[in-house]
């Protein structure tokens, strides 16, 4: 399988196989491989100073040029080249800029400002490394080991400002670096007294030459400088030449040369006047999805358009570099004219239609739009710029920091994080625009409330019902969370198992659609059932999960692109920027024509090389991501946060578990003694509750190889979540009562994983759990960990998880909690999210509720080693419905 590189959430970076990579050339796959098994900073020094010259694909090659800038710094810093130990380099570049063009990969969502400082600290300390283990210099090394950056003989090429010559403005020397001066920096000797010196050493002088013969090869004017032998001369240049040296330097660099010019080209901002378009609104016209956009052209200088005698004096310009505004700027008066010609073109074939903001959007973020507006040539882009008018500019502003017209949602009863106004600040400032948004908040943020508190706050009587399409086993959570934080929102659910409300009329007396509804609730499987849904425009159409939708060629997403609405909303907790080809699926569903067509996007994406950052700053303004991880986000987040996961019965679950009651029933109506009335009872529930979780463990000679898991709601339910937490690259402790469901449960998560994980029950002998506990607590060890409950309950340190499931309820909250502490303890650096597994319909559910009404209620019922015997003191009435099923909810899991 092709190698790719792997950032995990504790920051630290592998290489792995992966069966989606892109793949590298022979032997190249061995050398990165065996490179990075010596670690992260051996692995980056092996890309930048032995694949310089290899073809690598984008998250390898952004990886290579971490690697070249430390190297291109070792060089630079020649002063240190004997002293190994005090090499100390600062990343020469804006951290956030690195993150900005990061491309994809498996986790890409970790890369921040942190992660790329521990990069560095990385490399220098595997370089320090190379210091102990060779027996020379950090130039000898750089020789034997960096090639690229072989620069032997430190030749400097100078290019300085010469004010008193007007005619000819510049003046270049060329120096030689032979040891560290006073003060601790280099000092140099003109180049021809170095000459001279190795002129008797034939090996001395040819590694003096050497760099400048490199450079000569790809800069024409060096080599005319060798030629005549001028190159060991100081002289005085005019501006042409001083151009035509300058647009070398990136050449010269490479060759090992060192490269000093002026302070305004040195900073890596290019002076050069370029043709300016800036976008806004129409005289009138408000921001919105059907906006239509003017643009203004002009050549301007860092934004400040030139009068029209500049503008004259520029494009006469004939030498590649021209005085302007008391500074140089570099100009091709030919390109110029060709750019500027392109753009009043455009504006002019755009005059009477306007641009819409979809085609603003793309030219703002470097995507050329189609028509006139797409560049003909290759210096359309280099030589112009697309900028924001004040009116789009403060529409920007307002997605960096929205606010809701109201401090408080009346009818909201929640309290929401900072983060989470936030978040629906913005959904609504993007909707209320008629533009999709796409909330991909970290599992556990409350995407639904969030959503919830949006619609409440944007439904009007005047405007339709939103929708709402969620995975069939995502219909309870919506319904519960609906009914607890916004229960003045009029909700109607159409599917099967809401009965009588799949049979809302169409409209109700007023004429509003379904029934006055505010929110109606479907599933991506009605969407293709129920022709209702596409008969009448929705204010907003909102999809959780909307990963399922990444797929344009399937039926579920060819029925979305068939609904009607004023905006779309897109939930997803799975980081979708890590596969750049589901970006344009979920899109252009999202907004139509942002990323172009399929085939102009991929050809967008191929042209990006090593640098994402237009692929950012276009998806930037309507993706809205937050990690847990992040102190920023929500500082006062809880470190435990518990969600209860609402599985469906399967048809064999459900007919074995009325069986069950059926048999209690009977027994029941047997006059028995109590001991022998509390023996049935107790059998029973626990008879339930291995239903629960399979139908098959009440079977007396259970094979496991029967245990199939279509045959369980749970374990639909948790190869879902465990799909969600291998994209995420997070571990899982998974506790069970029953040892034989470890197996079915173990066998789910390494398909969902792609690797196998680790059990533990009470027959695992003792020095056996501590090295299965050293595997999973590893960096690399396995990501799942299966216990049982009695067994792994306590006294166990699994930090390195930070999810917990409990497959079945032991009904003892102190119990759970106590396992859940193996995770949640001391040495836990990341907040644990717990999902407890409660099938709906079931004595499951109403013993969860109970846990949840009133904990006190909870251990006076339920508390107690063996389920509690206030349970079996019930009545007979009170028992059975207790455990009574309900079928209409438990077989919702039918339409999964």
């Amino acid at each position: 399988m092709p190698l790719t590189p792997r950032l995990r959430p504790t920051g630290h970076l592998v290489a792995e196989d992966h069966p989606e990579a892109a793949p590298l050339g022979p032997g190249v796959e061995a050398r990165l491989q065996h490179a990075f098994e010596a670690g992260v900073g051996p692995g980056l020094l092996h890309l930048g100073a032995s694949e310089t010259t290899t073809e690598l694909p984008p998250p390898w090659a952004w990886l290579r040029r971490l690697g070249t800038t430390f190297l291109a710094a070792a060089c630079r810093r020649s002063e240190l080249a004997d002293v190994w130990s005090s090499l100390d380099l600062d990343l020469p570049e804006d951290p956030t800029r690195w993150v900005d063009e990061a491309p994809p990969f498996p986790g890409r969502e970790y890369v921040v400002p942190a992660t790329l400082s521990a990069l560095w600290s990385a490399l220098q300390a595997a370089f320090r490394a190379e210091g102990h283990r060779f027996d020379g210099s950090v130039h000898a090394w750089l020789a034997e080991h960096a090639p690229a950056w072989h620069a032997v003989g430190r030749v400097c090429l100078h290019l300085a400002e010469n004010r008193r010559d007007p005619d000819l403005p510049f003046a270049f020397l060329a120096t030689f670096t032979p040891r560290v001066g006073p003060g601790g920096r280099p000092q140099h000797v003109p180049l021809a007294h170095a000459l001279r010196t190795a002129h008797s050493d034939p090996t001395e002088l040819d590694a003096l030459l050497a760099p400048l013969r490199r450079g000569a090869s790809g800069c024409p004017l060096l080599a005319r400088l060798l030629h005549d032998g001028s190159v060991f001369r100081p002289q005085k240049w005019s501006a042409g030449q001083a151009a035509e040296f300058l647009r070398s330097v990136p050449g010269l660099e490479a060759a090992g040369l060192v490269v000093r010019v002026p302070h305004w080209w040195a900073t890596g901002r290019t002076r050069r006047p370029r043709v300016q378009v800036t976008l806004g609104p129409r005289e009138g016209d408000a921001l919105g999805a059907d906006a239509l956009l003017r643009f203004r052209v002009e050549i301007a200088l860092d934004g400040a358009p030139l009068t029209p005698q500049e503008r004259a004096r520029l494009l006469a310009a004939t030498e590649g570099l021209a005085p302007l505004r008391g500074q140089w700027v570099e100009v091709d008066a030919a390109t110029l004219t060709q750019v500027l010609d392109h753009w009043e073109t455009a504006e002019a074939a755009t005059r009477g239609t306007g641009l819409s903001l979809i085609e603003g959007m793309r030219l703002l973020a470097g995507m050329p739009a189609p028509g006139p507006l797409a560049p003909h040539t290759p210096e359309v882009p280099a030589w112009s710029e697309v900028t924001a008018g004040p009116a789009l500019a403060g529409l920007f502003d307002r997605l960096r920091a929205p606010a809701l017209a109201e401090a408080a949602l009346p009818g909201l009863r929640a309290t929401l994080r900072g983060y989470q106004q936030h978040g629906v600040a913005w959904l609504h400032t993007l909707t209320q625009l008629g533009l999709g948004a796409c909330l991909a908040d970290d599992m556990g943020l409350g995407k639904t409330l969030q959503v919830l508190a949006l619609l409440l706050h944007t439904r009007r009587p005047e405007r339709p019902p939103s929708l709402v399409v969620v995975p069939t086993s995502l219909l309870p959570n919506w319904q519960a969370e609906a009914a607890r934080f916004t229960p003045t929102l009029q909700l109607q659910v159409a599917h099967a198992s809401a009965g009588r409300a799949a049979a809302v009329p169409d409209v109700d007396a007023t004429g509003r659609p379904w029934g006055g509804a505010d929110l109606v609730l479907t599933t991506y499987g009605m969407l293709l059932r129920d022709t209702r849904l596409t008969a009448h425009p929705w204010d907003l159409v909102v999809y959780d999960e909307a990963q399922a939708l990444k797929n344009p060629g399937t039926r579920r997403a060819r029925a979305a692109r068939r609904l009607r609405a004023r905006a779309t909303v897109m939930l997803t907790g799975t980081p979708i920027e890590n596969r750049v080809g589901d970006l344009w699926a979920l899109f252009d569903l999202l907004n139509p024509g942002l990323l172009g067509s399929a085939s102009a996007f991929r050809d967008f994406v191929g042209r990006l090389g090593d640098d994402y950052a237009p692929l950012r700053r276009l998806i930037g303004p309507y993706l809205l991501r937050r990690l847990k991880s992040d102190p920023r986000i929500a500082p006062e987040l809880p470190e435990k946060t518990e969600v209860t996961v609402w599985c469906g019965l399967s048809p064999r679950q459900a007919v074995v578990y009325e069986q069950v009651v059926a048999q209690l029933a009977a027994a029941l109506e047997a006059p028995t003694r109590d001991i022998r009335r509390r023996g049935a009872v107790l059998r029973a529930l626990t008879l339930l509750k291995q239903v629960c979780d399979h139908p098959h463990l009440v079977a007396e000679d259970v094979d496991t190889d029967r245990i199939h898991p279509d045959d369980s709601g749970k374990l639909t339910a948790l190869a879902r979540l465990a799909t969600t937490l291998a994209e995420r690259q997070d571990k899982v402790l998974v506790f069970t009562q029953y040892r034989r469901m470890m197996a079915p449960i173990s066998d789910v998560l390494t398909r969902a994983f792609g690797r196998p994980g680790l059990t533990l029950h009470g027959g695992t002998p003792v020095a056996e759990r501590a090295r299965r506990v050293a595997r999973f607590q590893a960096e690399n060890g396995p990501p799942h960990f299966v216990l049982s409950l009695r067994a792994a309950g306590t006294g166990l340190n699994l930090t390195a998880a930070n999810h917990v499931v409990h497959f079945d309820r032991w009904w003892n909250p102190a119990v759970e909690n106590q396992a859940t502490d193996r995770a949640h303890r001391i040495g836990q650096d990341r907040a644990v999210l717990v999902h407890r597994f409660v099938c709906r319909g079931t004595v499951e559910e109403r013993i969860d509720a109970l846990i949840a009404q009133k904990a006190a209620l909870a251990d006076e019922v339920v508390g107690g080693p063996a389920e509690g015997p206030a349970l079996t003191e019930l009545d007979d009435a009170a028992l059975l419905q207790l455990v009574q099923l309900d079928l209409r909810a438990a077989r919702a899991a039918l339409e999964s």
